[in-house]
């Protein structure tokens, strides 16, 4: 790896960390259907995890929609 692609979704992570949770679920989505092809381990491994990072005071019941990715 190490290439542009992967430069670019270290960046996400650490931008992502400033966003509120329901923005958070949007970019998600976003990036889910940007990297698909490259990272699909990876998403799907984040994608598992997301409900453990995204257990704050900002997650209600309405933002579970944007959890549902194309596996």
């Amino acid at each position: 790896m190490g290439s542009n692609a992967e430069r670019r979704l270290l960046i996400w992570i650490i931008v992502v960390s400033d966003i509120k949770a329901e923005s958070l679920m949007t970019v998600t989505y976003l990036l889910v259907e940007s990297f698909w092809s490259l990272y699909k381990p990876w998403l799907f491994a984040a994608a598992c995890q997301m409900p453990l990072v995204l257990r704050t005071n900002f997650v209600r019941e309405k933002h579970v929609k944007f959890l549902h990715f194309k596996f």
